[in-house]
């Protein structure tokens, strides 16, 4: 199915998109980073968490009791619960190589609606994904590296996040780490618990909040969305905002 550029909606949104001086934020989930078939693509969450599952049979580490909590959590389609007891199970050291191992997109093709979003122009770009595919389209598209962060600056993350750190480059906010920098990685309800107990980064999910947010790569049950929003209907208990999301148009039968 082609994407209807009739949609009033969408006409909407690109209008203010390219309005001077639009307050539009793309906000990108996984999804935007699945093309191809299951060996040429990045896994998405389950697949990930299956991958390491996997390993930790084969090395021995995964009790009996722990699959099948595992398993429970894979059925309910919480995900992030599922991280959390992986990664109790594997520990630190085997979490971390396989995740690398999964995450690396060196063989694996740019996919078509990064490439296409990282030529907008926006100036800035948030995503909860490690991957370096964002990276790598800016790059190809551009010639030149984006500028890029994690939560772990989070002086500079609020003032990107706000508006007013400038750059002639992207902007791109990886909220939830970066492939390459482990101790930014925020895979696991503990890890997003201990993040929303940081006040520099909640002070930086008020300034985004603030602006048009655009949601694309994310499906409506995302754990992780799922937090996010939550946590701002905490900061703003009346609303704030304007958020906008791409989402697959139902199949009727």
């Amino acid at each position: 199915m082609t994407f209807d550029t009739a949609n009033p909606t969408y006409q909407e949104l690109r209008a203010r998109v390219l309005q001077a001086g639009a307050r539009v934020v793309p906000f990108v989930g996984a999804g935007l980073s699945v093309y191809g078939g299951p060996e040429q693509r990045l896994p998405l969450w389950r697949e990930l968490i299956e991958r390491l599952v996997a390993e930790g049979h084969s090395l021995g580490l995964i009790a009996d009791n722990v699959d099948a909590a595992i398993n429970r959590a894979l059925g309910s389609e919480h995900y992030i619960g599922a991280m959390d007891r992986v990664l109790d199970a594997l520990g630190e050291p085997t979490f971390k190589r396989v995740i690398e191992r999964e995450l690396d997109e060196t063989e694996k093709p740019t996919p078509p609606a990064i490439t296409e979003l990282v030529g907008v122009g926006w100036s800035l770009i948030v995503t909860t994904n490690l991957d370096r595919l964002i990276t790598r389209a800016y790059l190809e598209r551009h010639g030149q590296p984006m500028d890029a962060f994690t939560s772990l600056d989070t002086h500079r993350l609020a003032a990107a996040l706000a508006g007013t750190l400038t750059s002639s480059e992207t902007l791109l906010a990886q909220i939830h780490g970066a492939l390459d920098v482990y101790p930014s990685w925020r895979l696991t309800r503990s890890h997003y618990e201990q993040l929303l107990q940081e006040p520099g980064y909640v002070e930086a999910l008020k300034q985004l909040f603030l602006r048009q947010v655009f949601f694309v790569g994310f499906g409506l049950q995302d754990d992780d969305l799922d937090l996010l929003l939550a946590t701002v209907a905490e900061i703003y208990p009346a609303g704030v905002g304007e958020f906008y999301a791409l989402i697959p148009r139902s199949r009727k039968n």
